[in-house]
């Protein structure tokens, strides 16, 4: 995490969805300097409904791209998970 480097991306997940790719070093989330979420975690609004919008920056091969991640629908599994808890 205190690097920003992505080492793998589920398929289906929303990261591959919104075009995140293994090898890519995320620069800034919402804004924000990656070292400025690592030390201030609530400055990143967790992605509550579906469809939530994730802005994040991206650098690959050199170039800084501009993604968007969406929040998918949440699995069977982890609103299972979620209530046992």
């Amino acid at each position: 995490p205190a690097t920003g480097l992505v080492l793998a991306v589920a398929p289906n997940s929303a990261a591959a969805h919104g075009g995140l790719l293994s090898g890519d070093r995320v620069v800034n989330i919402y804004g924000y300097p990656l070292s400025a979420i690592n030390t201030r975690v609530l400055l990143v609004p967790l992605p509550w409904h579906e469809g939530m919008t994730s802005p994040l920056r991206v650098e690959r091969d050199g170039a800084l791209l501009d993604l968007t991640l969406r929040a998918g629908r949440p699995s069977l599994a982890l609103q299972i998970d979620k209530a046992l808890r």
